[in-house]
């Protein structure tokens, strides 16, 4: 299992657009992949529950990889939440 924090900087927070994308992403890749803040812990596959964590400019949220291609997956995910949040 890997994992990451990362700090949201977008002033919108976790919001629909860079969630639909990290859905999109999420489904590419073959590893188990999920977002906590705090004590929530969801599915990157669901922009529902994404949606759900109210991940707001500032939050920390922890990226949780394990299983499949978790190597690839993590290098993405990196890239991803750097460009995108």
């Amino acid at each position: 299992m890997k994992q990451f924090q990362h700090k949201i900087a977008d002033p919108l927070g976790l919001h629909g657009r860079p969630s639909k994308a990290l859905v999109e992403l999420a489904k590419q890749l073959n590893a188990q992949i999920t977002v906590t803040l705090g004590t929530q812990t969801v599915s990157a596959r669901s922009i529902f529950q994404l949606m759900s964590l109210g991940a707001v400019t500032g939050s920390v949220v922890t990226i949780h990889i394990m299983g499949g291609d978790e190597d690839l997956a993590f290098q993405r995910l990196q890239c991803f939440f750097k460009d995108n949040l």
